[in-house]
């Protein structure tokens, strides 16, 4: 069963700043975690015994906090790969109507790094090997 108590704090309490500090430092960790492979058990333990937090409930809110950065990143790398899809079919379509060989030619070159892009991107969602994510600060004001 959880309470919720209605509180108001005054004035900086360092105790509450270490608090959001350890958390924050918590998420980054099980999202490294997590990225390299590891299963939620043992990312739990892991935060349990780095951090010597014994709050379950914090180490659970930690994993899914990160675990919603990697669907977030997976979200936003099907959207690239569907926005060069597109590009690369606009310069298809472009290619059709241009005279010009040097400009045919640029929108080639334009359309292969179109869909080389998409073909990485393609790959990271497979592999799950997304790139590096950034976590705001800590810094309390």
């Amino acid at each position: 069963m959880q309470y919720t108590v209605r509180a108001f704090i005054e004035g900086r309490d360092a105790r509450l700043d270490e608090k959001c500090r350890t958390f924050c430092s918590m998420e980054r960790t099980a999202y490294s975690l997590l990225r390299d492979g590891g299963g939620a058990g043992s990312t739990k333990a892991t935060l349990r015994s780095r951090y010597g937090v014994w709050n379950a409930r914090w180490c659970q809110s930690a994993i899914n906090q990160a675990r919603a950065v990697m669907a977030s990143q997976e979200e936003g790398i099907g959207y690239r790969v569907e926005q060069c899809r597109e590009k690369a079919s606009n310069m298809k379509e472009k290619t059709e109507r241009l005279s010009n060989p040097l400009k045919v030619e640029g929108c080639k070159r334009k359309m292969e790094r179109y869909e080389s892009t998409a073909e990485e991107l393609r790959g990271q969602l497979l592999y799950r090997s997304y790139p590096r994510a950034v976590f705001g600060s800590a810094n309390i004001v």
